[in-house]
């Protein structure tokens, strides 16, 4: 926002105490475009945020076979038109379709020393994104002003006038409220309860200690009234235990049951009924108030949501801020809202599982029918409006939860001309040799060479 209005955003007002309800997030983002994107240097980044690689996520439980989510690799992406024709080969020729899904070499926690094609993202440690992001801001002149929150103040228009502090009183022209759940900002905004789409009453996040190699995956496992995520981090391993309601009240319990042990929940962050209320405000735009990431809705952590989600909506703002246009943000808002939702959806569709008589999205109840005859498409999606979520994303869960014909995917593919069906066989085969072959490097000593060159250059970590 600061690099495409030098003169806009001036200040960034910190609400203290800081309360840190998420441990752990995922860039979304391939590396390399995230570090160009903030314009630092990669391996800096990595240092300073605690950061581990991920290749995406590992689903078991959820069906027969584990099956993988991943940051997309370029070679998979092979299209014929709007078809994705190496997948739709993949699904509709074989028996076991899942060990061609995705890179080999993510179950391995080995990483190729070349990654030209290779989706990966970054995990990071919350606090110290957050520290390293700040100082970031500082860097490029704006101000970050500490001070506890008291009130806040709105005309007979409903604009934010002032915002009352501790030590100040603070006014501006538009305010973008990025306080998270606590939407410091959001009282003339309207909700909208998402909990029909929902199993879950609640969540705890806990650290773990490291393990003895870092995961190029989190695990999204589907337990006994629960849904637990992992994420390897340097020096811990951070635990989202998602809870449905006759689970949550007996947390502790439940816990020492997935992991065979006792585990010390002290410094847990819990989140229980009212504080779990999964939904979003039905605009992000309204008077002179702007809703930024999880102070525009709550969900559950699948995927990448809450970076790539903040990044998209400051896009759209960006993009509208010139021209005041509160229309085109709040519709692409809700474009994006309603995309989140039937990702999340899609989990749900997992057949003879604990979840069930939930409401299905109207995105889903539209396209699941069409998608069991074949491979979801980008047409699916307005190319015009915000996704988070795209084809590819749909393909894997749709694959992974068996919610396909596997005759229908072999008669779509067979319509296409027989060297083309060649052709992406041969590509299968050369994308499966390389990555046998490949050289690669284990993921922890990955991490390690890139903080022996900061030793190198006198960096103190």
């Amino acid at each position: 926002l600061k690099d495409n209005f030098p003169n806009k955003l001036t200040t960034i007002l910190d609400i203290v105490p800081f309360q840190n309800r998420t441990l752990c997030v995922n860039s979304g983002f391939e590396i390399y475009n995230l570090a160009d994107r903030l314009g630092v240097d990669f391996f800096d980044f990595i240092k300073k945020t605690n950061a581990t690689f991920c290749g995406g996520d590992y689903y078991q439980g959820f069906s027969k076979n584990d099956f993988f989510n991943h940051t997309t690799s370029r070679p998979y992406l092979l299209k014929h038109n709007d078809h994705y024709v190496m997948y739709s080969y993949i699904l509709g020729y074989r028996s076991n379709p899942s060990p061609y899904m995705n890179p080999d070499f993510f179950l391995e926690s080995k990483l190729p020393i070349k990654m030209d094609d290779v989706g990966i993202s970054l995990n990071f440690e919350y606090k110290a994104l957050r520290k390293y992001l700040l100082d970031l801001c500082k860097e490029k002149g704006i101000s970050i002003i500490q001070d506890k929150l008291s009130k806040v103040v709105y005309n007979k228009k409903k604009d934010v006038s002032e915002i009352i502090g501790e030590q100040a009183y603070y006014s501006a022209d538009i305010y973008i409220d990025n306080s998270g759940p606590r939407r410091a900002l959001s009282k003339n905004f309207e909700w909208e309860s998402w909990q029909s789409y929902s199993p879950l009453a609640g969540s705890v996040q806990f650290e773990t200690e490291k393990t003895k190699e870092y995961n190029l995956f989190n695990l999204v496992k589907c337990c006994d009234e629960s849904i637990l995520i992992r994420t390897n981090l340097q020096d811990k391993t951070y635990n989202t235990l998602l809870v449905s309601k006759k689970a949550s009240s007996m947390v502790p319990e439940h816990i020492e049951k997935i992991f065979k042990k006792k585990i010390l929940l002290n410094d847990a962050v819990r989140s229980f009924y009212n504080g779990f209320p999964c939904g979003c405000y039905t605009q992000m735009w309204k008077n002179n108030v702007v809703l930024i990431g999880q102070s525009s809705n709550y969900c559950e952590p699948f995927g990448s949501i809450r970076i790539m989600q903040g990044i998209l909506q400051t896009n759209s703002f960006i993009n509208a801020l010139p021209s005041m246009d509160r229309e085109s943000c709040n519709e692409d808002h809700t474009y994006l809202m309603n995309n989140i939702l039937s990702y999340i959806g899609i989990h749900y569709e997992a057949k003879d599982k604990w979840f069930s008589n939930l409401e299905t999205p109207d995105f889903l109840k539209k396209h699941l029918p069409l998608w069991k005859k074949r491979c979801p498409r980008d047409r699916d999606f307005s190319p015009f409006r915000l996704n988070l979520f795209g084809a590819e994303s749909f393909i894997k869960m749709v694959a992974g939860l068996g919610l396909f014909e596997k005759s229908k995917y072999h008669k779509e593919i067979r319509h296409y001309s027989f060297s083309l069906r060649a052709s992406v066989s041969r590509q299968l085969k050369s994308i499966k040799n390389w990555e046998h072959n490949c050289f690669k490097i284990s993921h922890k000593e990955y991490i390690r060479i890139i903080k022996e060159e900061f030793k190198k250059k006198g960096v103190i970590y």
